[in-house]
């Protein structure tokens, strides 16, 4: 009898949390102003034909960034260089992405990162606006950590 209580619990928690984030969704999603979200990104590098990486995102929204590389450019600045590639992050309640524009430090790792949301699944599906990530990533190791910061322009 315990074993059901605790699953009907936890059943009635997660059913509250999606409806708490579907309505908080709806209602910024609509609403005149942009919505603001911040956390934490800790990165490792993944194999795949460029540099890919992926790692969870922790803060206002729970869930997994995925990046992959499509150019790497230096700049006239020493050991830094300029990036294109897209940002995928998903949640257990959708999904978006867009692509990602970023300078990178190699010698460092320091790097200031762009993203422009231009789709999305799920409570995400009509949602646009951007994200920045300000961190380092070690490409002698392949792991990173940054802060992220999403801003969901409105509808």
């Amino acid at each position: 009898m315990q074993i059901g209580t605790r699953r009907l619990k936890r059943s009635a928690l997660g059913t509250a949390a999606f409806l708490g984030i579907t309505l908080a969704w709806g209602g910024f999603a609509g609403a005149h102003g942009s919505h603001e979200l911040r956390g934490h990104l800790t990165t490792h590098q993944v194999d795949c034909d460029s540099l890919c990486t992926e790692g969870p995102i922790t803060g206002d929204l729970n869930g997994t960034l995925d990046f992959t590389l499509d150019s790497l450019d230096a700049t006239p600045t020493p050991n830094v260089s300029r990036y294109d590639g897209v940002n995928t992050i998903r949640t257990r309640y959708g999904s978006f992405s867009g692509p990602d524009y970023g300078v990178w430090n190699l010698a460092t790792g320091q790097f200031t990162d762009y993203t422009e949301i231009t789709s999305g699944t799920g409570i995400f599906a009509h949602a646009h606006g951007t994200m920045t990530i300000v961190g380092v990533f070690d490409p002698v190791t392949g792991t990173g950590s940054s802060e992220w910061r999403v801003v969901f322009a409105p509808q």
